[in-house]
């Protein structure tokens, strides 16, 4: 996990990267703020990467600017939005970056799912337009990741084990005298 937080802050640089493309473009007088927050957006938007992972943003007083996976919840506020442990994710994920960045997790649901499994984000500030924006992936995979790797791991004793067995059948066989 320690392994896929570092690459999820490094993804979220990234996309913070892209907001401060636009914003640096506003600022040099290229486009307007509304055209910069536009394309910055609609760029972000299409990103996907991993198994179709993404990057969300929420402004500082939690109401979603940006959710590629479920473009319907842009625009509400979560400030109050609990996942089904109870845990106030979204105002944590603002505190989190308040604090300068790291990681949240929580439950959520995927894409393709409205079942809430556990996640991981990792939270960034972009206090130019009071946003805060992250990316993040869901645990599951993680597990599985773990289990094929112990199955390998277990192929490995076991064929180690029944190796060492033929060689101990070997040395205890009786010779024949003639």
């Amino acid at each position: 996990i320690d392994d896929r937080v570092v690459k999820l802050r490094q993804l979220t640089e990234v996309g913070r990267g892209v907001l401060q493309y636009h914003y640096n473009r506003m600022f040099r007088g290229e486009i307007d703020e509304a055209a910069a927050k536009r394309e910055a957006l609609a760029q972000l938007r299409t990103l996907r990467y991993g198994e179709g992972e993404y990057f969300f943003i929420d402004d500082f007083d939690c109401n979603s600017v940006l959710l590629p996976n479920l473009p319907d919840w842009e625009g509400k506020n979560f400030a109050d939005y609990q996942d089904s442990t109870g845990h106030y994710f979204v105002r944590t994920q603002r505190d989190v970056a308040f604090a300068g960045g790291g990681t949240v997790f929580y439950k959520f649901p995927k894409e393709d799912s409205r079942v809430a499994i556990d996640k991981a984000s990792y939270v960034l500030p972009f206090p130019q337009w009071k946003w805060f924006i992250a990316t993040g992936m869901y645990l599951d995979e993680v597990d599985r990741e773990i289990r094929a790797i112990l199955l390998r791991l277990l192929a490995l004793f076991g064929c180690v084990g029944l190796v060492g067995r033929a060689q101990l059948d070997l040395h205890f066989v009786p010779s024949c005298r003639l």
